[in-house]
């Protein structure tokens, strides 16, 4: 299994000068949360891209218009931010694009086949859809998710994967700042439960940095081996 660790941004990194720049010199991965609360003009997205190594990795998170705004409902002005979603993606090189949805929005059967659209639209354009829902969801749309090889994000500091999967994607936020060692062996268990080629592990948090690191310094060489 490869692994993939990072944060969510790079922007609170206590660091002088260009922190994308620092950052990209600890990790080799990170979660753009930019994305989410606006959409940033296309040269600023050109510049990440520059200033990092080219095996550098970039996970998108959604523009908030598609996923609470629009509720994932596939009309004209979602689908707009969708093609620009895609435009980000393309830029960035990333393969990733991840919808967080609101615990308050309705995720059954019937809402997610009509939402499938957009699905569609990222893995056509060969970016990976990772869903996060932050409410309830039931199985039978979990294995529609599933069948459309849609990731399904899960908190490995909490719990399992919902369905295996060739990647995992977990966003780790624990219990508390800073992570503790039953949190870090609890995320090395679960991803050792899973089927997955590669992992994707991305801290939040005040202390996310130090986190990541630890994990990395800590567990990850002995994964390696062992994986």
């Amino acid at each position: 299994m490869k692994l993939a660790i990072g944060t969510g941004g790079w922007g609170y990194y206590n660091a002088s000068g260009d922190k994308l720049k620092v950052y990209a010199e600890l990790f080799d991965f990170v979660e753009v949360n930019y994305t989410f609360y606006s959409n940033p003009p296309i040269p600023m997205i050109s510049s990440w891209r520059n200033r990092v190594p080219k095996t550098f990795e970039f996970a998108v998170k959604c523009n908030r218009a598609i996923t609470h705004v629009c509720s994932l409902t596939p009309e004209q002005e979602c689908m707009d931010e969708v093609d620009y979603m895609i435009e980000v993606c393309k830029i960035l090189r990333s393969n990733i694009i991840v919808l967080q949805t609101p615990a308050y929005l309705s995720l059954n059967l019937q809402k997610i086949k009509k939402s499938m659209v957009i699905f569609d639209s990222f893995i056509s354009s060969s970016i990976m859809p990772v869903l996060e829902h932050r409410g309830t969801i039931d199985r039978d749309s979990l294995e529609l998710l599933k069948d459309k090889g849609i990731v399904y994000c899960s908190d490995l500091t909490k719990e399992n994967p919902a369905y295996n999967a060739d990647i995992v994607y977990t966003r780790l936020f624990g219990t508390g700042d800073p992570f503790k060692e039953k949190e870090y062996s609890a995320i090395e268990h679960r991803l050792r439960k899973t089927k997955a080629k590669k992992a994707y592990l991305v801290f939040h948090g005040v202390t996310m940095y130090s986190d990541a690191l630890s994990f990395r310094s800590r567990i990850y060489q002995r994964m390696q081996r062992a994986l």
